[in-house]
């Protein structure tokens, strides 16, 4: 009967002088675990984890998620009746531009015309007075608009 305590004994000093003293042939094994989930909820078993640690605390990850999701489509909302409401004034703006400039050509057209029936007016009445040289400058100034504005474009 001694000899099998003997061998227990032994097993129990063999160990305890390799866990003191650990050699070069020993060798430590660590096992690391990670969790990693995408999305923007854990999935249920981690849920189950939460809930288990704090109760009530999946419901609440749950209820902050549809909350938050509420919250970005009326931010997206907000955003997207502003950008049609900006681009409503753009072109509101632009419509007045372009009436600015059609007004703006249109007097031009009509003052030039002015001018150009008073210049020929000036001109025959300065060449029914005897003033040759005043009546051809009249009848040059807007000759020469005219032919720079239909035939001469780049000047």
């Amino acid at each position: 009967m001694n000899q099998p305590a003997r061998r227990n004994k032994n097993k129990i000093k063999r160990q305890a002088v390799q866990n003191e003293t650990p050699s070069q042939d020993s060798v430590i094994q660590l096992q690391s675990v990670t969790h990693h989930y995408e999305g923007a909820i854990p999935p249920p078993s981690i849920l189950a984890e939460f809930d288990r640690i704090v109760p009530g605390s999946a419901a609440k990850i749950i209820e902050s998620y549809i909350e938050e999701g509420h919250h970005r489509r009326r931010i997206e909302t907000n955003i997207t009746n502003a950008n049609v409401h900006a681009q409503g004034q753009h072109m509101d703006l632009q419509k007045q531009q372009h009436k600015s400039v059609n007004n703006s050509d249109f007097r031009g057209q009509v003052i030039g015309f002015f001018v150009c029936v008073m210049s020929v007016i000036g001109s025959l009445y300065a060449g029914l007075h005897d003033l040759q040289a005043l009546s051809l400058i009249l009848a040059a100034l807007p000759t020469a608009a005219l032919i720079k504005e239909f035939f001469i474009k780049n000047i």
